[in-house]
């Protein structure tokens, strides 16, 4: 594999997995980036490359599926009522109990994203329920970005007379 190539798959992961990204950072032409990223990654050296990459960072980073999988299930079931609540008045308050966010189990508060002081008062911004959904069912084969046109059932239309056919098609 060429230092290029090499290249191109570092800054791949370092480009969260954007192809024309790391064909440009990796010296390819931008005018033809989304293709030759394509092509690297369809060859089978690039694909030994990049999980042994990952694999590294894995171990540098000391990161296992299970500790993943465990942060983004406690992200998806994180719920805004564990912190806040609606008075009979309609204000919005934190729970009962609650004086200070070190009151909250750290189960909580590391889901929080943000915390910002507004006009209106303190923004608290949660991190994203339905990414952390989307990864799970990624990680779990339940999700995909792409449809695979080849997975659709055709229905079986060979035993059907011409004349069948042709009212079949004036229906759709």
């Amino acid at each position: 594999m060429t230092e290029q190539r090499k290249k191109f798959c570092r800054e791949f992961i370092k480009n969260k997995f954007n192809g024309t990204n790391a064909a440009i950072a990796a010296g390819y032409a931008v005018k033809s980036a989304r293709c030759k990223a394509s092509q690297i990654l369809a060859s089978e050296e690039a694909q030994e490359y990049l999980a042994t990459l990952q694999e590294e960072l894995k171990e540098e980073f000391n990161i296992n599926a299970k500790e993943l999988v465990d942060e983004f299930r406690s992200i998806s079931d994180t719920n805004i009522a564990d912190i806040f609540e609606i008075d009979s008045g309609g204000a919005i308050t934190l729970k009962t109990g609650v004086v200070k966010l070190s009151d909250l189990p750290r189960e909580i508060t590391k889901n929080i994203k943000s915390i910002k002081n507004t006009a209106n008062g303190i923004a608290i911004e949660m991190y994203c329920r339905d990414a952390a959904l989307r990864d799970l069912a990624k990680i779990a084969g339940l999700y995909s970005e792409t449809i695979n046109l080849n997975d659709v059932r055709q229905p079986d239309l060979s035993g059907l007379t011409i004349q069948e056919l042709k009212n079949l098609a004036k229906a759709n």
